[in-house]
């Protein structure tokens, strides 16, 4: 009866997390458990741990992250005791529950991490293919007449993407009460795409100080494609590498052997004449 206590008083406490609750709302209410009591965070870390989470695109608060990684690990020990006591179609002699279960939680983390991890690098390769084409919207708004403002409204309202996205957020912040050039200046830092912050910066600089924008947007259109270019060609050559490498390592000693054999066969008849 003991064995089935833990499993049990895990899946309900999954079950009070997932299913959702009026106001307030339950993350909010478990989330502040999780909070230091009298030692709380450094508010550097709670803010990378912000801008981690706005990189890999997901609107949760810090809260909810942590309740998240909670459920993660109790997910995690669930499926290791279930491994310890032979219920998982894994049959053999009886495991350690403890260490199994202190395994899932552990991989539980670590798998919702790496989620997040490879969520993150897609959206850094999509934002770095929509770079040509958002600098070439900005710079046909701008000589069609329209402020940097009115240039980023339009491209939120009818975009769709990473850059839109981010560009959202800046907006927000900018109805909330900051400067669009802070705004435009903090998406850079934020940014998933290093490549983004010059796009970024260029348009908060426009708006700053004026200038000759669209001509500076086609220029810097210019340089996202032939970036883009040279990445598509090397990427291009390692893939012709990979295929054509296991064909040549299996063409060439073969082709050798045909070459080598008959001269080898016509000295063995020499010297046995």
């Amino acid at each position: 009866m003991s064995v089935w206590l833990l499993p049990a008083i895990s899946a309900l406490g999954v079950l009070l997390i997932v299913v959702p609750k009026p106001a307030p709302r339950l993350v909010n209410r478990v989330g502040i458990y999780l909070e230091p009591v009298q030692m709380p965070s450094p508010a550097g870390r709670d803010e990378a741990g912000s801008v981690r989470l706005s990189k890999a695109g997901l609107p949760w608060t810090l809260a909810e992250w942590r309740v998240r990684n909670v459920m993660a690990a109790m997910a995690g020990m669930m499926l290791g005791i279930l491994v310890a006591q032979g219920d998982a179609f894994i049959t053999g002699p009886e495991r350690s529950t403890v260490g199994l279960s202190l395994t899932g939680a552990f991989a539980g983390v670590l798998f919702l991490r790496m989620w997040i991890t490879r969520r993150e690098e897609h959206r850094r390769q999509q934002l770095k293919e929509e770079l040509p084409l958002l600098a070439d919207a900005f710079a046909l708004q701008i000589m069609a007449g329209e402020s940097v403002i009115q240039a980023v409204e339009r491209l939120v309202y009818q975009g769709v993407g990473v850059g839109p996205s981010e560009l959202a957020c800046a907006l927000e912040r900018y109805r909330g009460g900051e400067s669009l050039t802070e705004s435009l200046e903090r998406a850079a830092v934020e940014t998933v795409q290093p490549e983004a912050r010059r796009l970024y910066e260029l348009l908060a600089t426009g708006h700053h100080t004026g200038g000759r924008l669209a001509r500076d947007l086609m220029e810097l259109s210019r340089d996202y494609r032939a970036t883009l270019e040279r990445e598509l060609i090397a990427e291009g050559g390692r893939r012709a590498i990979a295929v054509y490498a296991p064909i040549l390592a299996l063409m060439i000693p073969v082709t050798l052997v045909f070459l080598v054999y008959p001269a080898l066969a016509g000295l063995r008849e020499l010297a046995q004449q």
